[in-house]
């Protein structure tokens, strides 16, 4: 191996030094501000229901803490008498109404 001034003093065959190098530069450019639009998330989470996957209707929650439209939950009561998420064995009393941002009338 032959050395030259300046440089250091690895193999030719070890290529961490080409990742160290890649790595500076990145971190070089990360403190440089992008001219890409940037997506702003929204200020509220939006809750969808698992059943029917639109925006929750009057939602409502189950006993084992599941969230669905409650109009969707009543329906797979009736029809399953289990959660459709868990499949924990529920009763028409075991869901009750809930009140979270963005889905209350």
């Amino acid at each position: 191996m032959y050395m030259l001034p300046g440089k250091e003093q690895t193999p030719k065959s070890c290529t961490c030094n080409r990742h160290l190098s890649r790595n500076r530069r990145r971190s070089k450019n990360a403190g440089e501000t992008s001219k890409e639009p940037v997506n702003v998330a929204p200020k509220e989470p939006i809750f969808t229901c698992p059943v029917c996957w639109n925006k929750l209707d009057e939602p409502a929650t189950t006993m084992c803490g599941h969230i669905f439209c409650t109009n969707c939950i009543k329906q797979a009561i009736q029809f399953q008498k289990k959660c459709p998420t868990c499949r924990k064995h529920l009763k028409m009393n075991n869901f009750h109404r809930i009140y979270l941002p963005n889905t209350s009338r």
